[in-house]
């Protein structure tokens, strides 16, 4: 069972992550981590149980504002 969606650790939120990308984008981001993580990741997933539609949403929210984040930083911040 899942803790409240605010408690996640960070590889429960890949584990509902990686799930809702699908088979794969996560195949193919899988290639690019080591063997431990994704070991981890894995072990992640096939713990998670069934995900509340709210937890997925909260997540796949946290994602994208952090790669908005990312390209923000990349370009020159919010000014540019």
């Amino acid at each position: 069972m899942l803790p409240d969606k605010d408690r996640l650790t960070g590889k429960q939120k890949a584990a509902i992550l990686f799930l809702v990308l699908g088979e794969d984008i996560t195949a193919e981001v899988f290639k690019r981590l080591d063997d431990d993580e994704v070991q981890e990741i894995s072990r992640e997933i096939s713990m998670l149980g069934a995900v509340p539609s709210e937890a997925t949403s909260e997540v796949v929210r946290e994602f994208y504002h952090m790669t908005l984040a990312k390209q923000y930083m990349t370009i020159g911040g919010i000014e540019y």
